[in-house]
């Protein structure tokens, strides 16, 4: 039995309840003499966690005795902090030995917590096992979680396989998070090939089952024409119902069409507005687009020093727009003390995750010798990366320089052509 550590909550809490029946109660060894169905469990512990004093007693009691489903149920209860106080540790001994015991549910936490290194050492392999027992049992939360742990893949080797196999499972039982994964990977032809046809199925699909991201990716369809007619009006419509859903960077992409005047008379105040909501909420596009706004003085009185605060915010979660602005204000020293070293720094962040823009600016640092070494080579080759990636600057600096064989007699031309500094 496990008393010791227990921490209870004020001293006339239903956690005080839990305690004196962790105390008192004559637990006994073996099997338990009746199991419950997961409906009954879960009813018993909704009643538990409100401090019913005879819930608690039955579901610990059974749990004591053995039965998965009750120790799966005493497990949540203290994964979620009720009735006690959190305790991830305690949470891991009860869902581990109800997984053990055959419960699904607990299956799929206990590859959760094996995930995330709850109350135990994050291990992949055992999170991946045990969300695969799951999904076996027809588990399609855990066949969902099974998908996306495949398609992360360990040291950046996904098994798109088994990863489409796990999504499709859960998808097709309903799930709407596996729906919406599903959209993303045709979306973005990621382990299949692009089909936004498909895409907009399993968006549809996920949005109808209330998921806020699908409504805004379907928002986002419609906003740039992907696949069928632009239309800027039901994409407004799309942002509008995910953000009343809570969806934050909605918020930021509607602000997005109110800045443009795309489908709505241009409104900078509303956009500002809505950039905000996003980027306090923490949504890095809506930080750049706020650092945009202060920096060009739409909607607000320009302040670069705000507008760099901005966009290190959104540089700091690793997203290349923020870590591409935030380069540009060092390279120029605006709103910041001028830094071409940190600014190459930064623009090499961005561009190593393949951002177009920040290759485009990368290759005029290193073609100009500014915080970096001076080396043609390696610009062209930048110049050639951004060009792929369809940026309209990069493309015309290659045409003018098609047919020069040297980087240095490509740079000259350029030069004197005006193309380049």
């Amino acid at each position: 039995m496990r008393v010791s550590g227990v921490s209870i909550l004020g001293p006339f809490s239903a956690a005080a309840v839990l305690f004196v029946l962790l105390l008192a109660w004559p637990w006994s060894a073996g099997s338990a003499q009746e199991t419950l169905t997961s409906q009954e469990a879960d009813a018993l512990a909704v009643a538990a966690s409100g401090g019913d004093r005879s819930a608690i007693a039955r579901l610990l009691d059974l749990g004591h005795r053995g039965d998965p489903a009750a120790q799966a149920r005493v497990g949540w209860l203290y994964y979620k902090g009720e009735v006690v106080r959190r305790d991830f540790g305690a949470a891991f001994e009860w869902i581990a030995k109800a997984a053990k015991g055959g419960d699904a549910d607990a299956m799929n936490a206990l590859g959760h917590l094996y995930q995330e290194g709850l109350g135990t050492a994050k291990d992949r392999s055992e999170a991946q096992k045990w969300y695969a027992r799951a999904a076996e049992k027809g588990h399609a939360a855990a066949a969902s979680n099974l998908g996306v742990l495949l398609l992360e893949g360990e040291s950046s080797k996904a098994d798109w396989p088994a990863a489409l196999a796990a999504l499709n499972q859960a998808a097709a039982s309903g799930h709407a998070t596996a729906m919406y994964n599903l959209g993303r990977l045709y979306d973005e032809g990621r382990a299949v090939p692009e089909d936004l046809d498909q895409a907009r199925r399993w968006y549809e699909g996920a949005a109808q089952k209330g998921v806020a991201g699908a409504a805004r990716a379907l928002g986002r369809l419609a906003e740039t024409g992907r696949g069928r007619v632009q239309d800027f009006a039901r994409a407004r419509e799309l942002y509008e119902d995910a953000r009343r859903q809570g969806d934050i960077e909605a918020s930021a992409r509607l602000g997005q069409l109110y800045l443009n005047a795309k489908g709505v008379p241009r409104d900078a105040a509303r956009a500002l507005a809505l950039f905000r909501e996003a980027g306090e909420a923490g949504n890095p596009l809506g930080q750049v687009m706020l650092g945009w706004c202060y920096q060009e003085g739409a909607g607000a009185a320009v302040d670069l020093a705000a507008a760099a605060q901005w966009y290190r915010r959104a540089a700091a979660q690793d997203y290349p727009a923020g870590e591409n602005a935030l380069a540009f204000m060092y390279a120029e020293g605006l709103g910041v003390e001028k830094d071409e070293r940190r600014a190459v720094a930064l623009y090499r962040e961005a561009a190593d995750k393949g951002y177009a823009e920040a290759l485009f600016n990368l290759g005029i640092m290193v073609e100009d010798g500014r915080g970096t070494a001076r080396d043609p080579g390696e610009a062209f080759r930048l110049y050639r990366a951004a060009a792929e990636k369809g940026h309209e600057g990069a493309k015309r600096i290659l045409d003018r320089a098609s047919g020069l064989t040297r980087a240095d007699d490509a740079f000259d031309f350029l030069k004197r052509s005006g193309i380049v500094r």
